[in-house]
């Protein structure tokens, strides 16, 4: 859990979780560019709103997520409910697709310093959130995009890894948490088997989803003291944010290699080595863009306590 208490004030930690995502961002955003020229045709025909907000959040990162509830719509940009039955949603235009997420992510990270060390606006916030996400149910919004990229209700989960995270302060300060790994594996073996039999738990979806967010809010705490020194786990987590950021635009490039959709479309063997292209360039992401910035971001936290 990335603390803002951690850091010398909201500023640092605001930098701090720039350089984080930005740089790997800003490199994929670029390779996935394409064509210049075409990409340019495309901006210049959105109604000027529309230009300026995809211009906006693919140059910044900011609002990703807002995209999907809007569209263009008779020459102008609206609001859209549903926007897989949109005709121009302003999604389309998102240069990594999949960084809507980070504007999730972003739009927490601007409350966080705020809240993070109130416990009574953490709970509040909870279950307004979470209050929220019922009535946005009673009244039949519970589809994608309200379902899972709705920063309002999904704002539940990341409070959630907050308290999570103080609960094993708490721990590691009582020395309770070292000594439990039999209950880490315990809770890590109950969720995966909730996983695989999840759509035959007699319960309601949203009823299940909850029970399966709290399981993992118990269990990160002592799964993560469990694996912190296992560098096969690290490395996967050094990993996961440029494969996150890069695998769609990797993919597509891969896609057009000579011959690949004759002899290694939807074969095993191209499988693999779409697999290992992808990891190898996250590598190279992680190695010559992310890494770098990882040092320069140590300035912006807090020198240990003499």
């Amino acid at each position: 859990m990335i603390f803002p208490g951690n850091y010398q004030n909201a500023t640092s930690f605001w930098k701090s979780r720039f350089f984080r995502l930005y740089p790997v961002y800003l490199f994929c955003g670029l390779f996935a560019f394409g064509h210049p020229l075409e990409s340019l045709q495309n901006l210049l025909a959105l109604p000027p709103l529309g230009g300026l907000v995809v211009a906006l959040t693919n140059s910044t990162l900011l609002f990703q997520d807002v995209t999907l509830f809007l569209e263009v719509r008779d020459g102008a940009v609206a609001f859209t409910p549903d926007f897989a039955s949109s005709l121009a949603p302003l999604a389309q235009y998102l240069i990594v697709p999949q960084a809507w997420s980070l504007g999730l992510e972003i739009s927490f990270y601007l409350i966080a310093p705020f809240i993070i060390h109130r416990p009574l606006y953490l709970v509040a916030l909870l279950l307004l959130s979470l209050a929220l996400r019922a009535v946005l149910m009673h009244y039949g919004l519970s589809h994608d995009p309200w379902s899972y990229r709705f920063f309002p209700t999904e704002l539940a989960l990341f409070l959630l890894g907050s308290l999570s995270y103080k609960f094993s302060q708490k721990m590691k300060e009582s020395g309770w948490l070292p000594d439990h790994q039999g209950l880490a594996l315990f809770l890590l073996a109950l969720i995966t088997l909730f996983i695989l039999v999840f759509s035959f738990v007699p319960l309601e979806v949203w009823q299940k989803k909850i029970a399966l967010y709290v399981l993992l809010a118990a269990a990160i705490p002592l799964v993560f003291n469990m694996t912190k020194d296992v560098s096969l786990d690290n490395f996967v987590g050094n990993l996961s944010y440029p494969v996150y950021c890069c695998h769609l635009v990797v993919l597509k490039w891969v896609s057009k290699l000579p011959g690949w959709k004759l002899y290694l479309k939807g074969t095993l063997p191209g499988t693999l080595l779409a697999l290992l292209i992808v990891i190898g360039f996250a590598y190279l992401l992680y190695r010559h863009v992310e890494l770098p910035f990882d040092n320069y971001r140590k300035r912006f936290k807090k020198a240990p306590a003499a």
